[in-house]
C-alpha cells in the first residue's frame, strides 16, 4: 500500500474535525514492509478517532498482529453498521469484499478505492 494518499485522507479528516471512527488495517507480508508506520500513526493521532492496525502475514510480527488481513479484520469487531473501504490489487479487493459479505456487511457499504498512480492502471 502506498501510504501517502492515506496520510492525505487522515489529514483531511483531522482538518475537518470529523467524528467518524476510522480503523485502518495495513496488511503487509513481513514486518520490514511497514516502512512508514510511525508517520502514518502520527497522521492518525491528529484525528480524534483514528486508529492504525498493522497486520503482518509472514514471519515475526511482534509487536504487531500476525495473520492474514481478512480474518484479522473480521475477528477485530462487528462491521455490519460500518462503511468498509478496500484498497489493494483487484484480486485482493475482491477477496476482502467476499469476507465483508460473509460477515453480513451490506454490499452498499463496501467501497473499493484505487490508490495507485493513474499511469499504473
Amino acid at each position: 500500500m502506498h501510504v501517502t494518499p492515506v496520510k492525505a485522507l487522515l489529514s483531511e479528516l483531522a482538518e475537518h474535525h470529523g467524528e467518524r471512527v476510522v480503523h485502518l488495517f495495513w496488511g503487509v507480508s513481513t514486518r520490514e514492509d511497514l516502512y512508514d508506520l510511525e508517520s502514518l500513526r502520527e497522521h492518525a493521532a491528529r484525528c480524534s478517532h483514528a486508529f492504525v492496525h498493522a497486520v503482518v502475514a509472514r514471519g515475526p510480527a511482534h509487536p504487531y498482529t500476525s495473520g492474514s488481513l481478512p480474518p484479522v479484520v473480521v475477528d477485530f469487531g462487528e462491521w455490519t453498521s460500518h462503511d468498509v473501504y478496500l484498497s489493494g490489487s483487484p484480486p485482493r479487493r475482491r477477496r476482502h469484499a467476499e469476507h465483508a459479505a460473509a460477515t453480513r456487511v451490506d454490499p452498499w457499504r463496501v467501497h473499493t478505492v484505487t490508490l495507485e498512480p493513474v499511469g499504473t492502471r
